[in-house]
């Protein structure tokens, strides 16, 4: 028997020796294959260790000739003139068909997702992301949707949407966040949806000032989201007295000792859903 299939065989409780057993679903990630080929991934993903020339010429790797090529067989691991991302390719390939012989749906998703994200990572580029996130699109699509880890490849790609920056990629995360939740609730999967749901419908606020003010001019920048009402108070200080008062300047006045001079409610408009808007 040849020594992958037996690293397969033995599971990851017999690495405790030498690391802590990660904490995946069983029937994901649980054998000492699996645990050994992730690693060897994270090694080969870790920038840090590529040559100058590794990493200036990402650009000319052929991402989609990577996303659609399933025989790597002529691909050499020691080779040193081989991209590490094209060998991250191979390992991650190579586990997927594995699994797939093995019957296990869930950890060949698992590992065809892995190398979805390392490719999200590394290919910033808005065409290559586009193809990335329209491949996983399509593996959503097709028989992946009732194995329980589709609600974990819905989380990736709602995370690769809110990553996004295009108008209405917020609300696009959510709705294929709801759909993943709602596929598999009780799945990891399922957690990592409601996890992401939280995220893009928390309100959120930002407020700057000008540094230089004037009349008539606008004084404060107001970025916010998931926000139908805010308040402004202004409060009257002098800070004159403070200073010949007061001899630590670390000291600042306190709620109790100031009352609001001035009190402004505002309903800011909603431009774009889930999104941060802009008022000054």
């Amino acid at each position: 028997m040849p020594l992958r299939e037996k690293l397969g065989l033995d599971s990851k409780a017999s690495l405790t020796d030498f690391i802590a057993p990660n904490t995946f679903p069983e029937g994901v990630r649980d054998s000492f294959r699996e645990s050994y080929s992730m690693l060897f991934v994270r090694l080969l993903n870790d920038s840090s260790g590529w040559s100058p020339e590794q990493s200036n010429d990402l650009f000319r790797l052929n991402l989609q000739a990577l996303l659609n090529r399933n025989d790597f067989q002529a691909l050499d691991l020691k080779d040193s003139q081989t991209h590490p991302l094209e060998k991250v390719a191979k390992i991650l390939r190579d586990l997927k068909f594995w699994h797939e012989r093995n019957n296990k749906k869930d950890a060949a998703l698992d590992a065809e997702l892995e190398l979805l994200k390392i490719f999200h990572q590394r290919f910033t580029n808005g065409n290559d992301r586009e193809a990335i996130q329209q491949k996983l699109v399509n593996l959503l699509a097709g028989p992946a949707e009732k194995t329980s880890w589709y609600s974990m490849g819905a989380a990736t790609l709602a995370e690769f949407w809110m990553n996004d920056g295009s108008p209405g990629s917020p609300a696009k995360a959510r709705t294929i966040a709801k759909k993943g939740e709602e596929a598999f609730p009780e799945s990891l999967g399922a957690k990592y949806c409601r996890d992401l749901i939280k995220r893009i419908e928390a309100p959120h606020f930002e407020l700057q000032a000008m540094s230089l003010d004037g009349p008539n001019r606008r004084s404060l920048g107001l970025d916010y989201k998931n926000i139908s009402k805010i308040h402004f108070f202004g409060f009257k200080y002098d800070f004159k007295k403070f200073l010949e008062d007061n001899q630590d300047y670390s000291h600042y006045p306190g709620q109790r000792e100031l009352r609001p001079a001035l009190e402004i409610k505002a309903d800011p408009p909603v431009d774009r859903r889930f999104a941060y808007n802009q008022r000054l």
